[in-house]
């Protein structure tokens, strides 16, 4: 049996760089995907998140920060179970909530933060706007 008869066993140099290569564009298509997903899955839960809040500050601006017993009487004079509804005044301080968005310089974006604050009855809008 010569050299060129016996069989051959293992692959060539040019095989593994082929199979190397393959993998590596393979490696990265489905890094650029998981990336492009992981951003887009967080841009979308701080979507929700956002507006979650926004609609938690609806709700406690419409019923008032007065815990449920509030809420409760408001949803049964809706219902035309209760034929009177006190002021708020009564049970508790109104407050004012709003949104703040600030430009931060370091990532180039916008940071929002909620806030809260007493509402005084006397103010008012004189038609000025800034801005």
């Amino acid at each position: 049996m010569s050299f060129r008869e016996s069989k051959k066993k293992g692959f060539t140099l040019v095989e593994l760089l082929i199979v190397m290569a393959i993998i590596g564009v393979l490696s990265t298509l489905a890094i650029n995907g998981y990336t492009q997903y992981r951003r887009s899955t967080l841009l979308d839960l701080a979507a929700d998140n956002l507006v979650a809040q926004i609609y938690e500050f609806r709700d406690r601006t419409v019923r008032g920060d007065f815990g449920s017993e509030r809420a409760e009487k408001i949803e049964e004079y809706l219902r035309g179970e209760s034929e009177e509804l006190e002021s708020p005044s009564e049970g508790g301080e109104a407050r004012c909530y709003g949104l703040y968005f600030e430009k931060n310089p370091e990532r180039e974006a916008f940071d929002a933060s909620f806030f809260d604050q007493n509402f005084g009855g006397n103010k008012a809008w004189k038609g000025e706007v800034k801005g």
